[in-house]
C-alpha cells in the first residue's frame, strides 16, 4: 500500500465534505429562484409606435429606464428586465406578493397632462419633480386619498401663471387620454404642487399612481403579448415536491452505482457531487435564475455525468477481462473512452446551445444549465474521477480485481440484433404510424403557447363541484371553457384569450364560490405561439443540420444519415405517443424534443463509436456481424446508462411539480424510443445503407486512411502491453 496515494485519497474526500458544508448556506441564500419556483410574474411587452413610425433604439432604452423605476416602486427583489429582438422587452418580478396588480402596473402608459379648457396642453408628467401620496384627513372620504404632484421650478412658474390665466376654470387633469381629475381653479397656487383628489377607493390606488408619475411615462405604447403569473403557494409545493424528487433519485441512483460498480461506483457517486456543487457555484457566479426546467436540466445534466463514468467504466472491466493488470486497465480504459466521451457530449450540446439561442424564458434556463452541466462533467469524468481510480488501485485494500471486475463480459452476449430487422422496423411503424394519422386527423393537441389564449388554475380551501366552476367560467366569459379538476381541490382553466379586466372579472367570481388561492394566470396572445412554433422548426432543422455536418466529420457520411434517421424516429414517437393520447403539447415540449435529439444520440455515437474500432480489426466478418458484435460489446453501457437517466425522470414524474409533468413525460418517452433506436435501428439501418454506398463514403471495407492509422495504433498498444 502505498501512503501518499491513500492520504491523497483522505484528503480529497474531508476537502470536498468541507466545500459542501461550507457551500450550503451560500448557495440556499444566493442562488435565485425563478417564477415557477417562489411565484411572481413574468410579462412579454411589445413596443407599438404612432402611425408610420417605427421603434428606435433609443425609445427602447428609455422604456428600459422607465420600467426599471416602476419595478422598484414596486419593492421587488432582483427583478429582470432584459429586451428582445427590436421591439419587445421580458420582464420578470419573482416574489411579488400582488402579480395582477404590478402587471397592471407595468403596462401603462402613464402620459400626465394638464389640460387648459380651450384644449391647450399646459403641463406634462416630463415636468415633475415627485409625486407622492398621501391621506388628507379633513377632506370627505370622497377626496381623502390623494396624489400630491412637486413640478419643477420652470414648470412650477408656467403653473402659476395658468393658475392666474384659467382662474375660475376648470383645468383637466388626464392620465393616458382619460380624465382622472377635473378641479375648478378657486386659487393663484405658487408654491409648485398641485394635488390630485377625488376618485381613489384606497390609498393604494393614491400610491400606485404616483408611483407610475415617479417612473415617468412611457416613450411608446406597450402591448401585452403574455403574461404568466404564479402564484406564491404554487411556487413553494414545486420547490419542495422537486427537491424531494431529486433527492430520491439520486438516493437510488447512488446506490445502484456503488452495488454495480463497486469502487468505480462509488467514485462515480463521489464525482457527482464535486460536479453538483461545481454547477451549482458556476450558476451562482453568473446569477442564473433556477426554475423547475432548470431543475430538469441539472437532472438530465447528471445523466450525461453518470453516461461518462459508465463508458469509461465499461472500458476498464473491458480490459481487465482481457487479463491486463488494474492499473494498465484504468490508464487504457480511460484513453479508449475519451473520444467516445467527447463525441457524445458534443452532440448533446449542440441540441443545447441552439435550444438556448431559439428558446426564451425558462427554455433558456434549461438549456444553460445542461450546457454548463455538460462542460463540468467532462472535467469531473475525465480529470476526477481518473485520479481518484489511478490513487485507488496503489491502495492494497482498494485494488482488489473483485472490486473492479463487476457485471457481466460483454463476450456473453450473442443477441441477433440484425438478422431480425424486419421485426423491429415493424416495431417502429407501429409506433409512429398511428400517431402520424391521429395527428394528420384531429391534429396536435397544441396548448395555449401555441395557439394563443389564456389559462387559470385556482384552488379552493374546500370542496366545489366541477359543474359549479364550469357554470360560473362559462357565464363569465360567453363561451364554453375548458375547465378540469385536480388534486386537492384544483381546478385548470382554459379559454380564448382574456383581457387583464376580463380574468380578475372571472376570478372574482370563482371567488364567490368560496375562498380559493389564484395559483397561476397565463395569458398569450397568438402572435407568441405562432413564433414560438416557427423558433421550433427552425431549432429542430438547425440542431439536425449540425449533428449531420459533426457525425460527417468525425465518422463518415452514411453514419451521419443513419444517426439523424435515428434521431427522427426517436421524435416521431414520442409526437405519435402525444397525439394518440391527446397530451397537451407545451412550449416546455420543444426543449424535451430538442434534449431527446441531442441525448438519445449518445447511445447511438458510443455504438457507432464502436463499429468504427471494431472495423480496424475487422478480420473475415462480413458488415453484418461487425455490426452485430458492437452492439452486443456496447449493449451492457447502453441499458445502464439509459436506466441511470430513466432513475431521475421517473422520480421527478413521480414526486415533482404539477406543471413540469408534460415535459417530464416527453423526456421519459424519448428516451425509451432512443434506446430502442440505437440498439435495434440504427446498427440495422447503417449496414443496409453502407451497402448502397461507394467505398468512399463508408463501403464494405474498411480502406480509409484513417482506419489504417487505426489498426497501427492498436497494434502498437497491443505490443505496448
Amino acid at each position: 500500500m502505498k501512503k501518499s496515494s491513500g492520504a491523497k485519497l483522505l484528503a480529497v474526500v474531508l476537502l470536498v465534505a468541507i466545500a459542501v458544508f461550507v457551500s450550503i448556506k451560500p448557495l440556499q441564500n444566493n442562488i435565485n429562484l425563478g417564477l415557477d419556483l417562489q411565484g411572481g410574474a413574468q410579462v412579454v411587452l411589445q413596443a407599438i409606435p404612432d402611425e408610420g413610425e417605427t421603434v428606435s433604439n433609443e425609445d427602447m432604452q428609455k422604456l428600459v429606464s422607465v420600467l426599471d423605476k416602476r419595478v422598484n416602486e414596486l419593492g421587488v427583489s432582483e427583478p429582470v428586465i432584459q429586451t428582445e429582438g427590436t421591439d419587445r422587452i421580458i420582464v420578470e418580478l419573482a416574489g411579488v406578493d400582488d402579480p395582477e396588480q404590478a402587471i397592471e402596473l407595468i403596462g401603462k402608459t402613464a402620459e400626465l397632462q394638464f389640460v387648459a379648457p380651450d384644449g391647450t396642453v399646459i403641463l406634462t408628467g416630463a415636468d415633475l419633480k415627485n409625486a407622492y401620496a398621501q391621506i388628507n384627513n379633513t377632506a370627505s372620504e370622497y377626496e381623502r386619498n390623494t396624489v400630491v404632484l412637486e413640478f419643477t421650478d420652470e414648470a412650477s412658474e408656467i403653473f402659476h401663471q395658468a393658475t392666474i390665466d384659467y382662474y375660475g376654470k376648470v383645468i383637466s387633469i388626464r392620465l393616458d387620454d382619460e380624465e382622472i381629475s377635473a378641479p375648478t381653479v378657486n386659487n393663484i397656487i405658487s408654491g409648485g404642487t398641485a394635488t390630485i383628489s377625488g376618485g381613489f377607493a384606497t390609498f393604494q390606488e393614491a400610491a400606485d399612481l404616483a408611483s407610475l408619475l415617479r417612473g415617468g411615462a412611457l416613450p411608446v405604447k406597450l402591448d401585452i403579448l403574455s403574461q404568466n403569473t404564479v402564484g406564491p403557494s404554487l411556487g413553494a409545493d414545486s420547490l419542495q415536491k422537486s427537491l424531494v424528487a431529486s433527492a430520491i433519485g439520486f438516493a437510488i441512483l447512488f446506490l445502484f452505482m456503488i452495488l454495480y460498480y463497486r469502487v468505480p461506483g462509488f467514485w462515480a457517486c463521489f464525482s457527482l457531487v464535486v460536479y453538483a456543487l461545481l454547477l451549482l457555484w458556476i450558476l451562482n457566479l453568473i446569477h442564473a435564475t433556477l426554475t423547475l426546467t432548470s431543475i430538469a436540466g441539472f437532472i438530465l445534466s447528471v445523466g450525461v455525468a453518470v453516461d461518462a463514468n459508465i463508458i469509461i467504466y465499461e472500458r476498464i472491466r473491458e480490459e481487465v477481462f482481457v487479463g491486463k493488470s488494474l492499473r494498465a486497465s484504468i490508464e487504457s480504459g480511460f484513453k479508449r473512452a475519451f473520444m467516445t466521451i467527447f463525441d457524445s457530449n458534443l452532440t448533446t450540446l449542440l441540441a443545447a446551445i441552439v435550444l438556448y439561442f431559439f428558446g426564451s424564458g425558462t427554455i433558456k434556463g434549461f438549456a444553460l444549465t445542461l450546457a454548463i452541466g455538460i462542460v463540468a462533467s467532462m472535467f469531473t469524468a475525465i480529470t476526477f474521477t481518473r485520479c481518484m481510480l489511478r490513487w485507488s488501485a496503489q491502495v492494497d485494500f482498494l485494488a482488489k480485481p473483485n472490486l473492479y471486475l463487476t457485471g457481466i463480459n460483454h463476450k456473453e452476449f450473442k443477441f441477433d440484433f440484425v438478422g431480425k430487422r424486419k421485426l423491429w422496423y415493424g416495431i417502429a411503424i407501429i409506433f409512429i404510424v398511428p400517431g402520424l394519422l391521429v395527428s394528420a386527423i384531429s391534429g396536435m393537441n397544441l396548448g395555449i403557447d401555441f395557439t394563443g389564449g389564456s389559462i387559470i388554475e385556482v384552488q379552493y380551501d374546500s370542496p366545489v363541484e366541477l359543474n359549479m366552476v364550469r357554470d360560473t367560467v362559462s357565464s363569465a366569459v360567453g363561451h364554453t371553457p375548458s375547465v378540469n379538476e385536480g388534486a386537492d381541490n384544483t381546478f385548470i382553466i382554459r379559454t380564448e384569450e382574456l383581457e387583464e379586466a376580463e380574468s380578475i372579472a372571472l376570478i372574482d367570481q370563482l371567488e364567490e364560490l368560496g375562498s380559493l388561492n389564484l395559483l397561476r394566470n397565463n395569458r398569450i396572445g397568438p402572435v407568441v405561439g405562432q413564433e414560438l412554433m416557427a423558433n421550433a422548426r427552425w431549432a429542430m432543422l438547425i440542431a439536425g443540420v449540425l449533428m449531420l455536418i459533426y457525425i460527417s466529420i468525425r465518422f463518415r457520411f452514411n453514419y451521419a444519415i443513419t444517426a439523424v434517421a435515428a434521431l427522427l424516429h426517436d421524435v416521431l414517437v414520442v409526437f405519435s405517443i402525444f397525439a394518440i393520447f391527446r397530451i397537451e403539447i407545451d412550449s416546455s415540449f420543444i426543449a424535451a424534443i430538442l434534449t431527446i435529439i441531442g441525448y438519445s444520440i449518445n447511445n447511438t455515437i458510443v455504438i457507432f463509436d464502436r463499429i468504427r474500432e471494431n472495423e480496424a480489426g475487422r478480420g473475415k466478418q462480413t458488415r453484418w456481424e461487425l455490426i452485430n458484435t458492437s452492439i452486443n460489446q456496447t449493449l451492457t453501457r447502453t441499458i445502464i446508462t439509459t436506466l441511470v437517466v430513466l432513475i431521475l425522470l421517473f422520480a421527478l414524474l413521480l414526486f415533482g411539480g404539477e406543471t413540469t409533468k408534460n415535459f417530464i413525460l416527453a423526456l421519459i418517452i424519448g428516451m425509451f424510443a432512443g434506446f430502442f433506436s440505437s440498439v435495434f435501428l440504427a446498427g440495422n439501418l447503417l449496414g443496409w445503407l453502407s451497402s448502397r454506398l461507394t467505398a468512399k463514403w463508408g463501403g464494405d471495407r474498411p480502406n480509409s486512411a484513417a482506419v489504417k492509422k487505426n489498426m497501427t495504433k492498436k497494434k502498437k498498444a497491443e505490443l505496448a502491453n
